[in-house]
């Protein structure tokens, strides 16, 4: 009778062994996994920031490249603006002449 249940004792301790020996390698592939998981977690947070700072380097960038061109708007206005001052210029100083022109030939035509 002891031997028996001995021997049952022995094969349920072997039953228990074997599954806690699979709940161990369950456990090992699920840390595996969990570790997995966490360090392709941690690259993707990484590239998220990389993301948002190049994005935000690229919205300074752009917002610098507007203020130029206002700027460059303004500085393009005044240029215009002195363009038309040298046309009024040339115009009065080509009247100028031409009027200067007209007294010179009445002069020679008087002599």
């Amino acid at each position: 009778d002891m031997s028996a249940e001995l021997l049952e004792l022995r094969h349920e301790n072997a039953l228990v062994g074997a599954e806690r020996d699979q709940l161990q390698e369950e456990v090992d592939v699920l840390r595996d996994e969990a570790l997995q998981s966490r360090q392709a977690m941690t690259m993707m947070i990484d590239v998220a920031e990389r993301l948002d700072n190049a994005s935000r380097e690229r919205l300074g960038e752009v917002s610098n490249l507007h203020a130029q061109n206002e700027g460059l708007r303004g500085e393009n206005m005044q240029l215009l603006a002195q363009l038309e001052e040298l046309r009024l210029q040339l115009s009065n100083t080509r009247a100028s002449i031409i009027a200067s022109e007209d007294c010179i030939a009445d002069s020679k035509g008087e002599v």
